[in-house]
């Protein structure tokens, strides 16, 4: 056998597990449960969530928030030297996208947003709830690639302040007293 044939033969092969595979995931992707379902509500930006509860809100595939140092790396640590990050979190591509790009490009504030986060099941239990004061996009890109059916973006927002609330759940499924903390706006 010649070497065109012997390449042939591998592409063909490749491409033989790369469907066997592609096929496996996408027998199992609607057997997968998530863990937890998040959604972000906008005052004045409209989402496609078609959750019972969270009807119209932006439906969250990922986000991240946290704290870090305000004070650069030789100055003494004190009593202020930490400060909110802005949160940061990806969704699809929907109806929320020009709305959003709308608010960055003129840099308009939303006078709250709230991030929640349930787990799923029957019925869904909110665990944890970021409310956001005075927010504008501070970012936004949008991106996609041949794998998948829709096109992913990644936004960041800047706000006044952050409220954290997290309740806990007891054995019987209940929930227990929540737990908040307020911080002050995003870092500069």
């Amino acid at each position: 056998m010649d070497e065109t044939a012997k390449r042939a033969g591998a592409r063909v092969a490749h491409h033989v597990v790369a469907a066997a595979l592609a096929a496996g995931a996408a027998i199992a992707a609607p057997n997968a449960v998530a863990a937890s379902d998040m959604f972000l509500s906008i005052k004045g930006i409209t989402g496609e969530s078609t959750d019972s509860k969270l009807k119209g809100e932006i439906d969250v595939l990922a986000w991240s928030w946290g704290l870090g140092p305000k004070a650069s790396p030789g100055q003494k640590a004190g009593s202020n030297s930490t400060c909110a990050q802005q949160l940061a979190f990806t969704k699809y591509v929907d109806s929320a996208t020009p709305q959003l790009i709308t608010n960055a490009v003129l840099g308009a504030t939303s006078s709250e947003a709230t991030l929640t986060v349930q787990k799923s099941g029957e019925p869904p239990f909110e665990y944890l709830k970021v409310t956001l004061k005075n927010v504008t996009v501070s970012s936004l890109s949008t991106g996609g690639s041949d794998v998948g059916d829709r096109l992913i973006e990644n936004v960041t927002l800047g706000f006044a302040s952050a409220t954290v609330t997290y309740t806990p759940q007891d054995k019987d499924g209940r929930p227990g007293a929540p737990v908040t903390a307020t911080v002050p706006g995003s870092c500069p």
